[in-house]
């Protein structure tokens, strides 16, 4: 027990207890009290290990204390965080509305230092931000069901179970989870047949339309059952840091949630975006027929699939699509939602009972943790670490000019030719002609007419020879006949009345015979299309194979997965020999050389497949289709890549290194008139510029390592519109420019600022009511 002194001029227990440094369990006579050094000890561990929960917490503070546990605590607990929580996003609204910063899109618009804020004499890039978007469904939320409460005269009845949830109108979204509302609007029901997936006439072919589709609805109707928010679809740039969400509810990934999401970062940012989406070829497509394509067109929205998800994708759309293919893409993999997924997908125990309210503040303020603290101090470590393989791949160039003089190359543009020559090689495989398809259905209904004709004469011809004494014991038998001479008949009617269809269709005026022209060139394609099926199967096959075998090595798998996909492996290693043997099989008819085991293995995913797809020209010695030639090609373009990523980092390392002194300058003004919001301003400014020291002497070790990287990417620059707040945020909408960083006494010595961090909690019960 302890006592605290009433003042005057405190009007309720709860006020002086929050003076004090408690916050209590109950607004009126309140009983228990929590300090705010632990809920702030709990609020931080939490954030770091979300497996950290309110139970273990309270159960250790009674360890700790020698007192039994009691259910209650935990729920007294809950509700002190809960206030808790609330008095730091009451806190943060008012610095945020001191600044000038209270807007909803301020956040988006100021979302990461090195993608939103421009400096004046920068070089323009390609694409001005690159992120990447994907859904996730471990951050489910289950229904709560209860039994409804039986009335008196109900007692023989049987209680009905019924879906129930406490009522709770808060909204814990912030700004980073966009409204349903806001995502249905792209629904299939409010847009309708913009989202057909048929191709229209004079729009460019979609090479990986066919391949990717959305589950069933009978494949996961079982899940929307028990499921209410059935996961989370996020954006992050390509630096990691958090753009915009959405929950999917009561459903898959449905081409809402990346439409929602674009037209949202469109609207906002209205600037050049690249996005990395594991569909992506077919999501353009939707998108350039969606309310969103003014938007897209106006601000050149490109889309692109991610390196990991890339390879599963047939070869012409990774020309297409593909970064390593794409004038501005640099080095950038595109794959940052599934790093991110790694490390969120902790929260999925903790969320999966809550109510909606307490999920999304759960989404939001491990969102906020991450943005502030894990991924802004990364961001100069994930700058270096690029330069430095730019600079390695940039440092592969001999190997390309050795390359060049042996495959008697003389100009890189060649490179560039090839690149068009595989595209257009590859289009004119996409798909059989109508004609040829037609022709090999007609023969092989002929070939079937012909089989059963002669079964059917045959069977006129049988005759079945009987004794007295045998025909008493074999009824069974003639019925039998009867039974499959009138079913042989029924396949005979049916094969010719298809066999007649076929010829008005195709306008056939003479039946093919075996001995025809027509049958033999048919009879070719058919033994082509056996062999292009072979091959897709082993195709699969292998991808599977190498898919598997990257999952095993990935950290987090858990040992029965690993034990799964090794006796997987081991199966599926059978049916890949066997599928070989069937290729192979296909393969001598048509004079191609057979593949052996170890080449099957080697081969590097969909590339190598689609070169042997061409059953009219063997491509394989083609320039661009040797393993010279390909090797040569994709280092050429890796080169071209790192060049550009090095021109993105000069920019992007520059934006982070400028300062400003808004911040500042703000607290200075408030230190007279509300000291209390004064120093909530300088806990805001050393949070978010506690990580520049570390920034700046990575950047600085990085010059001196490498003297090609100029000195001038640490000079600060002037911006172009607003001041930067050290998150990797701009400052106020209406500041201008930003101030010079000479003024060498507005520099904070970073011990002074530790300290003011360290006072952050005592900060909290002079906040301002």
């Amino acid at each position: 027990m302890q006592d605290f002194p009433i003042l005057p001029t405190d009007q309720s227990h709860f006020v002086t207890l929050i003076r004090n440094g408690f916050i209590p369990a109950s607004p009126e006579r309140p009983n228990v009290a929590i300090s705010i050094k632990a809920l702030d000890y709990f609020h931080r561990c939490h954030l770091h290990c979300p497996q950290f929960s309110i139970q273990a917490f309270t159960r250790a503070l009674a360890d700790l204390h020698n007192v039994s546990f009691k259910t209650h605590y935990q729920e007294h607990m809950r509700v002190c965080y809960d206030i808790y929580l609330d008095l730091l996003d009451r806190t943060r609204q008012k610095v945020m509305d001191v600044l000038n910063r209270d807007y909803e899109d301020w956040r988006l618009e100021n979302f990461c230092p090195c993608c939103t804020y421009e400096l004046r004499g920068e070089a323009k890039l390609m694409f001005d931000i690159l992120f990447t978007m994907d859904g996730n469904d471990s951050l489910k939320r289950l229904f709560v069901e209860r039994t409804r409460a039986r009335d008196a005269d109900d007692e023989n009845d049987k209680p009905e179970p019924c879906r129930w949830a406490r009522l709770d109108l808060r909204d814990g979204r912030g700004t980073y989870i966009m409204q349903p509302s806001e995502v249905n609007q792209f629904s299939k029901d409010a847009i309708g047949e913009m989202l057909v997936t048929e191709r229209a006439d004079g729009e460019e072919e979609n090479p990986c339309s066919d391949r990717w589709t959305n589950m069933q609805h009978e494949l996961v109707s079982l899940t929307w059952k028990v499921f209410d928010e059935t996961g989370w679809f996020l954006s992050v740039c390509r630096h990691g840091f958090v753009m915009i969400a959405c929950d999917m509810i009561a459903s898959g990934e449905l081409v809402k949630y990346p439409l929602a999401v674009v037209n949202r970062l469109l609207t906002v940012l209205k600037k050049k975006l690249g996005g990395g989406y594991d569909i992506g070829c077919k999501f353009i497509t939707t998108l350039m027929r969606s309310p969103v394509a003014p938007f897209a067109k106006k601000h050149a929205y490109k889309s692109f699939v991610g390196l990991f998800h890339g390879h599963a994708h047939c070869r012409s759309c990774q020309l297409k699509f593909l970064g390593t293919y794409v004038k501005g893409m640099g080095l950038e993999d595109l794959e940052g939602c599934e790093r991110f997924f790694s490390r969120s997908n902790a929260l999925a125990a903790v969320i999966r009972h809550q109510s909606r309210f307490h999920r999304h503040l759960e989404m939001r303020m491990y969102m906020q943790h991450m943005d502030r603290t894990v991924t802004y101090a990364n961001l100069s470590k994930f700058l270096c670490n690029n330069y430095k393989q730019a600079l390695s791949i940039l440092a592969e160039h001999p190997l390309l000019d050795r390359a060049m003089r042996q495959l008697s190359v003389e100009d890189e543009c060649i490179f560039e030719e090839w690149l068009e020559a595989e595209k257009l090689y590859l289009q004119n495989l996409v798909k059989e002609p109508e004609q040829e398809t037609l022709d090999m259905e007609y023969l092989q209904a002929l070939q079937s007419f012909y089989s059963l004709e002669k079964r059917v004469q045959d069977a006129r011809r049988l005759w079945r020879s009987d004794t007295p004494s045998s025909f008493g014991t074999t009824p069974d038998n003639t019925r039998t006949i009867e039974t499959g001479r009138r079913h042989l008949y029924e396949d005979y009617n049916e094969t010719r009345n298809r066999v007649k269809d076929l010829e008005v269709r195709l306008k056939i005026a003479v039946r093919w015979v075996p001995d025809c022209e027509e049958w033999k060139k048919t009879s070719q394609l058919l033994v082509e299309r056996t062999y292009r099926r072979r091959l897709d199967n082993l195709e699969r096959l292998v991808v599977s194979r190498i898919f598997e075998l990257t999952k095993m090595n990935i950290s987090g798998s858990g040992y029965k997965l690993r034990k799964h996909i090794a006796k997987s492996l081991q199966v599926r290693s059978k049916t890949i020999r066997t599928a070989l043997e069937a290729y192979n099989t296909a393969a001598i008819p048509l004079g191609r050389a057979s593949l052996s085991w170890d080449q099957v293995v080697q081969y590097a995913f969909l590339a190598d497949f689609d070169l042997l797809r061409d059953v009219r020209e063997d491509m394989s010695q083609k320039p661009w289709a040797t393993p010279k030639g390909r090797g040569a090609l994709d280092r050429y373009f890796k080169l071209n890549r790192a060049r550009e990523e090095i021109t993105r980092l000069d920019i992007e390392i520059r934006r982070l290194v400028t300062k400003d002194l808004i911040l500042r300058q703000r607290e200075a003004s408030l230190a007279s008139t509300s000291p209390a919001l004064a120093h909530q301003v300088a806990l805001y400014r050393i949070e978010r510029g506690r990580f520049d020291h570390l920034h700046l002497d990575r950047f600085t070790r990085l010059v001196q390592k490498y003297h090609v990287i100029p000195p001038t990417i640490l000079v600060p620059g002037e911006a172009v519109h607003d001041a930067p707040d050290r998150s990797g945020t701009a400052g106020p909408r209406d500041t201008g420019s930003s101030v010079p960083d000479e003024d060498s006494d507005a520099e904070t010595d970073i011990e002074e600022e530790e300290e003011e961090l360290s006072n952050i909690t005592e900060a909290l019960a002079r906040v301002d009511m």
